[in-house]
């Protein structure tokens, strides 16, 4: 990849992450007008459409944390610090891993699981992710046509397909890990060791409490 490709990637990521922070629930479409907008409307007095400094940036953010925290019970405060953790561990993400082909965050996810699964059918593999099965076939198919994972019949299930990791699929995901690892690990820096194991326990916790009871809930309305 070119650094002039690089650049223009880096520049649309970094207007994805302004988007984002306006407007957390949009999606592409909306990215799109937005966009639009941008350049249309920029003769535009808007307070909110000017491009603000990091230091404003960061102050913006602490005053919109302590606020919700004072009008919203402590469950739906932390999970809105848990959201916003995520999308900014997530744009550095995209911005690190994006000069490999691996933009997509859950493309890298996908590939990087695949160490830990043991050649997962289709749809194990888009369970373990909590996803879709369309949206987890749609990254699937990626990740076969860049030769990076590979579909094979199911030994005693025709309607079935064994997922594996290529030789190739192997050396990249490597790669991104030397990028994405020391990004989570520096998003927790300002814990020791002792805070974290506690903070992976409580996280834990809560997954398992929710995760089992959504999936199992949504089988059974899907037969009716």
């Amino acid at each position: 990849m070119s650094k002039r490709t690089h650049q223009r990637i880096r520049s649309v990521l970094e207007k994805w992450e302004a988007f984002d922070l306006q407007h957390p629930y949009g999606n592409e479409q909306d990215f799109a007008h937005w966009l639009l907008n941008q350049q249309t409307d920029h003769n535009v007095e808007n307070e909110l459409e000017k491009p603000l400094s990091g230091e404003e940036t960061a102050a913006y953010l602490n005053k919109s944390t302590s606020e919700v925290k004072e009008t919203f019970p402590l469950e739906i405060s932390a999970n809105i610090v848990m959201t916003k953790f995520w999308r900014v561990l997530r744009n550095r993400m995209k911005v690190a891993l994006t000069p490999l082909g691996l933009g997509n965050v859950d493309d890298f996810s996908y590939l990087a699981s695949m160490f830990q699964l043991k050649n997962p059918t289709k749809t194990e593999l888009i369970l373990a992710h909590l996803q879709e099965i369309t949206t987890g076939t749609e990254i699937i198919k990626r990740l076969v046509n860049n030769g990076w994972l590979q579909e094979t019949p199911h030994p005693t299930d025709k309607r079935s397909k064994i997922i594996t990791l290529t030789e190739e699929g192997e050396k990249h995901v490597k790669k991104a890990f030397d990028v994405a690892m020391p990004i989570s690990i520096d998003a927790y820096k300002k814990l020791n060791q002792e805070q974290l194991h506690t903070l992976y326990e409580l996280l834990k916790t809560i997954e398992q409490e929710n995760t089992e009871p959504y999936y199992t809930l949504k089988k059974e309305i899907g037969k009716n």
